[in-house]
């Protein structure tokens, strides 16, 4: 590389990296980093052009105007060709959208190519800084093609940050069609107007600004279709996001209604058109629900009611006159029914298994974790696994040390655990003796008995229901009038009078003799 004529500088690297050779670099001060066109610095600061490799933390030389010979330009192209700034401190042929004008190529060459380089940006360009041949002026055309169009342009009038001012106060009614049209890329159109930097003075400029107009499309191509507010409207009215009028719900507040029917309940709700994504209702029944229900809003549809976010209503949960919040899940497409009545009992408890518990199994109080109860699969072989017995998994299912609702008290759906051909409705529901598992049979000793509540539906089908009432049974030592904790062999019980209790007593009978009467308290 040589350098024929020119301005050289010393620069630092001040970066982690190395900067090679052939770089252009924004020079502030005498800190030297690596220049894109989309730092804002290169409107700022001074461009250099690297002349050898300048390790971190050391001085080089770079350039900043003059001719670099013995250099390949055959990358870029003919001769007389604009080099622009490209990214990380490349030169390219091809014109970013914020052109930074670098060098010109003075022969075209693999070996002894030459550029003459000096680098100046959009905003700092005039009309003394057009570089070149007097008989070839690629640059000159485009200083001119960044200059605004004179008066009577019929193409776009691409303005950049500046403004297009009118000083005769006039505006040209030969305009056609009959509209005012303003595009903004990158802007708004809107911060004009709020800011006051359009000003509309003329009497005439409204008929070219129709209200009528279509619309107005953005530099993206999207279009909003209606541009201004629609004709018409009421002041119990707003506009909506599409630009239709939509009307406001009388007395404010949450959208609100009266459901009728029963179970399958409808109403009416001004304004509402459609069902979005958490769309909040408030809703009093006039009667209350014996089954699973359904809610449809102005005719759009019956959508399932659901509580706790595992499970249809159940007959109950909606009492006659009951206000009831329903919050809309598109992604389910049902309602979640806030406000339910409280004939249920759940507990949030942490599955202290190894392995996944699933909804219809189980399970007994085996300790605490933090603010929850820990559960484990229960069963009647033990005291230890059934005289804790607390409740019915209700989630789908509750991986290994993870969280999930169980139910101690209520009705439960959606089992598959009562086939016909074994229960019936009303059937009593015991504890089994494996483990989570149910019982038709009451269990005996040395069994534990452990009633967890009776069938509601028997069904052959995922439609079983149960209504969970958890009742352990009680070993004799733990009836509250007997004293008998550590009983030995051939131990009875004798009802002692004075202290009203029954004891654990050995009584001894001489060999060959039968105790005639009252045992001795």
């Amino acid at each position: 590389m040589i350098i024929s004529d020119g301005k050289k500088i010393k620069v630092y690297n001040g970066t982690a990296t190395t900067i090679s050779a052939n770089k252009v670099v924004i020079v502030k001060g005498k800190t030297a980093h690596l220049a894109s066109y989309t730092d804002d610095d290169c409107k700022v600061y001074p461009l250099g052009y690297t002349l050898s490799s300048i390790s971190p933390g050391q001085y080089g030389e770079a350039i900043l105007e003059g001719s670099i010979l013995n250099i390949n330009t055959s990358v870029y192209g003919t001769g007389n060709a604009i080099l622009y700034l490209s990214t990380n401190g490349n030169l390219t042929i091809t014109k970013p959208s914020v052109p930074i004008i670098i060098a010109t190529i003075s022969r075209n060459d693999s070996i002894t190519g030459e550029i003459y380089f000096k680098a100046f940006t959009p905003s700092l360009t005039t009309w003394g800084d057009i570089l070149g041949d007097i008989t070839d002026q690629p640059e000159l055309q485009e200083a001119l093609d960044d200059k605004v169009p004179y008066t009577g342009a019929t193409d776009d009038v691409n303005l950049g940050t500046n403004s297009i001012v009118m000083n005769d106060g006039t505006y040209d009614t030969e305009m056609s069609p009959a509209y005012f049209g303003v595009q903004i890329n990158g802007g708004s159109i809107f911060s004009l107007l709020e800011y006051n930097q359009l000003t509309i003075s003329d009497t005439t400029l409204p008929s070219l600004m129709s209200m009528t107009a279509t619309g107005i499309t953005f530099p993206d191509n999207s279009t909003q279709e209606t541009a201004f507010p629609p004709t018409g409207g009421t002041d119990a009215q707003y506009i909506k996001g599409d630009g239709t009028l939509g009307t406001l719900p009388s007395g404010g507040g949450i959208p609100h209604g009266t459901a009728s029917g029963t179970d399958t309940y409808t109403t009416t709700i001004a304004g509402v058109t459609a069902l979005n994504d958490a769309d909040a209702f408030l809703i009093r029944f006039v009667n209350g629900n014996t089954t699973s229900a359904t809610l449809n809003i102005n005719s759009l549809g019956a959508i399932p009611l659901y509580r706790n976010n595992d499970g249809a209503l159940i007959g109950g949960d909606i009492i006659d006159g009951a206000e009831m919040l329903c919050v809309y899940n598109s992604t389910t497409n049902r309602f979640q029914v806030i406000g339910t009545a409280p004939n249920t009992l759940l507990s949030y408890v942490t599955n202290a298994e190894s392995t996944t518990i699933t909804k219809g199994q189980a399970v007994y109080a085996f300790g605490g974790q933090g603010d929850r109860l820990t559960v484990k699969l229960a069963n009647n072989s033990g005291d230890a696994t059934s005289a804790q017995t607390v409740g019915i998994v209700l989630s789908t299912s509750i991986a290994a040390n993870q969280k999930g609702l169980i139910i101690m008290q209520g009705q439960i759906d959606g089992l598959n655990l009562f086939p016909t051909s074994t229960w019936a409705d009303g059937d009593a529901v015991y504890l089994g003796a494996t483990a989570g598992s149910f019982s038709k049979t009451k269990p005996l000793a040395p069994n534990h008995l452990v009633y967890l509540g009776f069938v509601t539906t028997a069904s052959n089908g995922s439609a079983g229901r149960m209504y969970v009432r958890v009742q352990n049974g009680y070993e004799m030592d733990e009836l509250h009038d007997v004293s008998a904790q550590n009983p030995n062999g051939g131990d009875t019980l004798i009802y002692n009078k004075s202290n009203n209790l029954w004891e654990a007593k050995t009584v001894i009978i001489p060999a060959g003799m039968t105790w005639m009467g009252a045992f001795p308290g």
